[in-house]
């Protein structure tokens, strides 16, 4: 199967991002609020029997990690304006979340598992670019403020409207709230 690491967007996250998108260009083909969700780690094509091993991999750096604050503020295209296909939403610098994210690629690679250590950029993807359509976006008016509290592993699945992700696991961050800078 398919698979990555990641956060899902809160409630709270998804309205900000569906009172905004109401507001924008038709000439986006919008992720579905379901879908909302800030990769950690892509790991590719696993087995059933990584899940396994994933789950104690992860286990240890979960119950070490405080709950995270991540201001979402800014958007952005990749790869690049010149050369736009997916609107980005991005956040605000936070050390301890780049930080969070080498724990977990360090932790699955010690598991003996292929993690993507490429350059890490946070970032939820909003809408991608239709071919046909010249497209804008108005710029300032989405920020949120978004608690990190589990870390999920999501099975991608491609279907003939899209791809979907299911949620095969979970695992909770410590309680007590870090701060973000």
């Amino acid at each position: 199967m398919r698979a990555f690491l990641g956060v899902r967007v809160s409630e709270s996250g998804c309205d900000a991002v569906r009172q905004w998108r109401a507001r924008q260009s038709p000439g986006m083909r919008w992720v579905a609020d379901d879908n909302l969700h800030m990769t950690v780690v892509f790991l590719g094509h696993i087995t059933d029997d990584a899940v396994s091993v994933m789950d104690r991999a992860m286990a240890p750096i979960v119950a070490a990690q405080a709950v995270l604050s991540v201001r979402w503020q800014a958007l952005d295209w990749f790869p690049s304006a010149a050369q736009p296909r997916v609107l980005a939403w991005l956040p605000a610098a936070c050390p301890a979340l780049l930080a969070w994210q080498q724990r977990v690629v360090r932790a699955l690679q010690a598991a003996g598992m292929v993690a993507d250590a490429s350059a890490y950029r946070p970032h939820i993807s909003l809408a991608r670019v239709r071919q046909t359509c010249p497209v804008s976006w108005e710029a300032g008016a989405l920020v949120h403020t978004m608690a990190i509290e589990q870390l999920v592993l999501f099975r991608s699945d491609s279907h003939p409207d899209g791809v979907r992700y299911t949620l095969l696991q979970s695992w909770r961050l410590a309680a007590s709230p870090a701060v973000s800078r």
